[in-house]
């Protein structure tokens, strides 16, 4: 249970020092300056809405890697993650802001690679079926499944920085 709580408090201090460099970047205190973006809260529930499902599938993940449990939930709940940065994709693209668009441009492409390296890490440790014999504990199966933790970490990363943009972004105009 230690690890599992290890590892989510882990993604959360790295998303808060991910978050206090935007905060003090130049492009936070630019942000001021950009009048022409039309930030709105559908753009806000958008991304507050990729965060909280992000988290909720990083929970989810945990206690796969660490209990056996919800396999098929982790799995479901994926296309739920990628409908929600679909959302949030288009809801950036409609503020007109490059800065905002870049971030969720970047949170599909990662929250894609995700899925895939997801697929892979499936492979490794429940196999696809055929001649296949899954090894626990193999070198091939360690690297797939930690990297889609740490693609997990970049996802929960980038969705939170994102909503903090767009947070400043409606700051900004209001």
């Amino acid at each position: 249970r230690s690890a599992c709580l290890h590892g989510i408090f882990g993604s959360w201090v790295f998303a808060l020092m991910c978050c206090l460099a935007l905060v003090t970047s130049r492009n936070w205190f630019n942000a001021v300056e950009d009048r022409q973006s039309h930030v709105c809260r559908r753009t806000s529930a958008a991304a507050w809405t990729l965060v909280v499902t992000v988290a909720l599938q990083y929970v989810l993940g945990a206690l796969l890697r660490h209990q056996g449990r919800l396999l098929f939930e982790h799995m479901g709940f994926a296309a739920a993650v990628l409908i929600a940065a679909v959302w949030n994709l288009y809801a950036a693209v409609r503020t007109k802001s490059p800065w905002l668009r870049r971030s969720a441009v970047v949170i599909l492409a990662v929250v894609t690679l995700q899925l895939v390296v997801g697929f892979g890490a499936y492979g490794a440790r429940f196999g696809f079926g055929g001649d296949h014999v899954v090894q626990a504990g193999s070198l091939i199966q360690t690297v797939a499944r930690t990297t889609h933790v740490l693609v997990g970490m970049l996802v929960w990363m980038a969705a939170v920085t994102h909503a903090l943009r767009v947070e400043r972004l409606a700051s900004v105009r209001r």
